[in-house]
C-alpha cells in the first residue's frame, strides 16, 4: 500500500479504527485504510507528537515551536506558535483544555 503522498515519513493514529494520520515535511494527511482515500490534508510544520484527547474528539499536533489543535476530521481549531521548543503536551480530564510545556 503506497502512501498518498510520496514523501511521508511518519504514521500515527488517527483516533478510530481504519484510519491514519501521515506526516511528511509539511502537511498531515488524514487516510482512511479500508477506502484508500484521504480524507483530509493540513498544512503544519513537521510534527513531532500526535496527542489525543481522552474521548478522540480533538488532537494536538506537535512541532518544534508550534502547536496545532485540529478535530478529529482534522479542522484545524487553534494554533499556537512559541518562541522556544515545545517539548510535550497534555489534555485536562474534561478534553477542553491542553497544557503543554
Amino acid at each position: 500500500l503506497a502512501p498518498p503522498n510520496p514523501s511521508t515519513d511518519g504514521m500515527f493514529f488517527a483516533g478510530l479504527s481504519g484510519r491514519l494520520l501521515l506526516s511528511s515535511e509539511d502537511k498531515m494527511t488524514l487516510f482512511d485504510t479500508n477506502s484508500r482515500k484521504t480524507m483530509a490534508e493540513l498544512q503544519v510544520p513537521r510534527v513531532k507528537y500526535v496527542i489525543w484527547s481522552g474521548d478522540c474528539s480533538y488532537v494536538a499536533l506537535l512541532s518544534k515551536h508550534g502547536i496545532v489543535i485540529a478535530n478529529r476530521n482534522l479542522e484545524q481549531q487553534s494554533t499556537i506558535s512559541e518562541t522556544v521548543r515545545v517539548k510535550s503536551g497534555a489534555w485536562d480530564s474534561t478534553n477542553q483544555i491542553f497544557f503543554y510545556t
